[in-house]
């Protein structure tokens, strides 16, 4: 790892987030500090890389009384709402035929920033699936 580490040495650049130090591809910084700028909501999948890599200690990114929902037993990370950083709840889907229905569950009151956010990304699945997509919503 080192080695491939060094390899690309010149492509990094040292970042700081919340007083935690990493490094981020140069090429990458850009769309991550427009994602704090702009309104953005995500629907991020089953083990995604920016969920597993949340620290558990990290309040502000997820609050303390929904760390379970997310990281659940035996390892398993679930997908989750992602709004302008944050992480908002979670969510599900199946699939039968031509229909997919989408099942969120939000752990705060749902914005109408947040529900259009939700509606674009569930037109995008739909696009991917190739299948027309319901959602419907669990909230506080």
């Amino acid at each position: 790892a080192r080695k491939l580490f060094q390899s690309i040495a010149t492509e990094l650049e040292e970042v700081s987030v919340e007083g935690w130090h990493a490094f981020a591809l140069k090429s990458t910084l850009k769309p991550m500090e427009e994602l704090g700028a702009v309104k953005t909501v995500r629907l991020l999948p089953l083990f995604d890389g920016y969920t597993f890599a949340v620290r558990r200690d990290v309040e502000s990114l997820l609050p303390q009384a929904y760390k379970l929902q997310v990281f659940r037993p035996q390892g398993w990370i679930s997908a989750t709402v992602l709004a302008d950083g944050i992480i908002k709840g979670v969510w599900d889907y199946k699939t039968r035929g031509a229909q997919t229905t989408l099942k969120i569950k939000m752990f705060s009151p749902l914005t109408a920033s947040i529900r259009r956010g939700i509606e674009a990304e569930a037109e995008r699945l739909g696009a991917f699936f190739n299948t027309n997509v319901e959602l419907t919503y669990e909230v506080p």
